[in-house]
Parts: C-alpha cells; structure tokens; sequence
C-alpha cells in the first residue's frame, strides 16, 4: 500500500479542507501564489500508510474552530462566507457609485440588494407582487396554454435548452462524421505477429538506443508539462480571457495543429525524423518565454498575439509527435512493439504527473527576488520561464547535434 501514499495525498489535498491563515485579510485582487495544497496543515506524526485523510488534514482539523453561528465548517464553507462577502462589497460599492442604471445588469442586482434590505417594506407587500403570476398560473387550463406560458417567460430569462442543443448537436454531427470517414477507409492485409512472452530489459544492449528515446521523451513530457497545465490558468486570470476567447483561442489553434499533420508527415520524408525532432524541440522550448512576454501587450494585442503563439505552438507540438513517433516505430523495427510502446507510456505517465505536481508547487511561492527586476512578474511567469529553462537544457543534453541522436 505504501507505494500509492503520495498519488493520495495529492488527490485528498486538492478536494480535502484546508484553510488559509488570516483568510479574512487577503485581498480579493492578490490570488497569486496561493495554492490549495497547503503542506502546514500536513500532520507528519500520523503514517500516511495508516490514515491518509489524518495526515493531510490531521493539524487543520486540530486548529481550527467551528464557528459559532455554523453546525459545520470545510474548505467549501470558507469559500463560500469569502464569497458572500466579496458580493456584498461590490454591491455596496455599486450603490455608492450610483453610476448605474436601472436597466443595466449592475443596476437590477443594486434594485435586488435593495428590495432584499428592506424588509419593513418587503413585510408591508407580502405576496403582493406574485399575485399578477400567480394569477396567470391558475387561469392555465390545457397544455397549449402552458405552452404559450412557457415560451413567454423562456424569452424572459433565455432557453438554455438552445445552447445546450447546439453544442450537442455539433458534437454529435462531429462524431458521425468520424464514424464514416473511419468506415471509408482502407487496411491494407496484414501479417500478424505473436511476441514472445518475456520481460525487457531495457539495459540491454539491444535496448540501449530505445532506452535513450524513452529517457528523452520522458524528461522532455516533464518539462512541458511544468507550465503546460497552467496555461488554461494563465488564459483566464493572467489574460483576462471571457470564455468565448478563450474558446476561440484553443479551437483555432486545436484545428490548425490537426490538418498540419499532412504537411508534417511529407516533412519528416524530405527531413527526416530526428532533424524534424531537433528544431521543432528547439521552438517549443522558447515558448513559455512568449506568453510571458504577451501578459505586458496592450490589452488590444494580448489575443491577437496569443492566437499567433498558440497555433505555432500547436503546429510544432503536432510535428513533434508524429516525428517521435515515426522514430519509436524505427527503433523498434518491428519487433517487441507493444510491450516497448507500453514502457514509454508508462515513464511518460510518471514525469507527465511529476512535471505537473511541481508546476503546481512552485506557484505556490511569491519569488520576492524578482520583485526588484520586473514587479509585474507573477509566480505563473517564474514556472514558464523555469519550464523553458530546463526545456533548452535537455535539448542542449541531448539534441544539440546532429552526432548526438536519440
């Protein structure tokens, strides 16, 4: 059992309860470098073989106090009273500006607060103001008449009924259409091969120059994926991203890397496959470095810019992959590829999870030495430019020169 402690706590962490020290005195605008896995309310008397939930939330749950006024109290509870309380500053904020409307969205929350404040009032109407509704709902009589009742206020508030049957609908046009282009297409005969049931050694040395590859592709994974997982992050709070950008954003670039895969593979004939690796290895290492450099454009360029970086990105990614998979299939000629293909998915799995955990972590941390050079910079920035550091450090280790092949 002992060996899966760590994916645990990990797990338990991120959906656990913890609570941040002096909560109440963060600033709603400073969310950088908080963290949800917070290793101080970690309790290292308990063995996490024994008690795993003890141990991660053993000293949260010795220090903190139930409120009063509550029956219970969980990480949930905290973000909804911080919640509630940011609310309400905003609407105390909006009617003190008195800057909006009444027909603006700010302005109806504002009359909302307002008529939720005052009860003498909201006491002296009663279901005064329901009555004309409810009115409406009694004299309902067949199913036409609902029908009509329903359409009149779906107008109202919207029918998300609409939008949930658009995107349905494309997926569903989406995964038919992929159903007949499979059927349409065409295997060539096949001869089937049976692999002889025995472990490989990948110290071996027929192995040796696989083992190089897995290594490499292993360590390259955990590179990316140090600040690959923040990147939908990054978009949202660093970019200011609304979700139609960001949508746009990821669908323009998701398609582009898709229908480059017929350039890349007439590149990888004219190129070859290592050549291939090696600069489009080098490219995507020097990414991190441009969305940090993007989070200091003018608002007006930040999409613009990132739709740009995120298509490159996509189209090298895109190469890169067919590229290291072209060379698997090389160095394997034929022989033992399940069980070899098996190996690097599983080393990639542990340094994908590995390059995500630390990515993680080290947002954790405010990076004060940094505040001297550039104050605008973020912990996200720190992890990119940490991410591309050791990105160029294993490209230089082992794609440096065409003698230095994997």
């Amino acid at each position: 059992m002992k060996r899966y402690w760590i994916p645990a706590i990990l797990i338990l962490a991120s959906c656990g309860i913890f609570k941040k020290e002096n909560s109440e005195e963060v600033e709603t605008t400073k969310s950088e470098g908080y963290s949800a896995l917070q290793l101080e309310h970690f309790d290292h008397s308990v063995n996490p073989a024994d008690d795993i939930y003890d141990f991660v939330n053993g000293l949260w749950m010795k220090k903190t106090e139930i409120p009063a006024d509550r029956g219970r109290w969980g990480s949930f509870d905290e973000l909804r009273k911080k919640a509630d309380a940011q609310t309400f500053t905003v609407l105390e904020d909006a009617i003190k500006g008195g800057k909006y409307g009444p027909e603006t969205p700010q302005g109806k929350a504002v009359i909302i607060y307002k008529g939720y404040l005052d009860t003498t009032k909201r006491n002296a109407d009663g279901i005064g103001p329901l009555i004309p509704y409810l009115e409406e709902i009694s004299a309902l009589s067949s199913v036409e008449d609902i029908d009509v009742y329903s359409k009149k206020y779906m107008d109202q508030g919207g029918n998300p009924m609409i939008g949930f049957g658009i995107i349905f609908t494309i997926g569903f046009i989406a995964n038919f259409g992929s159903i007949s282009y499979l059927f349409k297409q065409f295997e060539p005969p096949y001869e089937e091969v049976q692999e002889v049931e025995k472990n490989i050694n990948l110290n071996e040395k027929q192995f040796l120059n696989i083992k190089k590859f897995i290594t490499y592709d292993s360590l390259s994974e955990f590179s990316f994926n140090i600040s690959g997982p923040l990147m939908m992050v990054f978009w949202l709070r660093e970019q200011n991203f609304n979700y139609i950008e960001l949508a746009i954003l990821i669908n323009v670039s998701q398609v582009l890397g898709l229908f480059s895969l017929r350039y890349w593979g007439k590149q990888i004939d004219k190129l070859g496959t290592f050549t291939t690796i090696r600069w489009t290895s080098f490219t995507i290492a020097i990414f991190p470095l441009f969305w940090v450099l993007t989070y200091f454009l003018p608002n007006e360029l930040k999409l613009p810019a990132s739709l740009v970086i995120a298509s490159l990105a996509s189209l090298m990614f895109s190469g890169r992959a067919l590229a290291m998979d072209n060379r698997l299939f090389e160095h394997m000629r034929g022989k033992n590829m399940i069980k070899l293909s098996s190996k690097r998915v599983f080393y990639r799995g542990i340094f994908i999870f590995l390059g995500g955990v630390l990515g993680g972590l080290l947002t954790k941390y405010d990076f004060q030495i940094f505040s001297g050079v550039i104050e605008r910079l973020t912990p996200i920035h720190v992890v990119f430019i940490f991410s591309s550091l050791i990105r160029m450090s294993i490209w230089f280790f082992y794609l440096r020169s065409n003698h230095r092949s994997i």
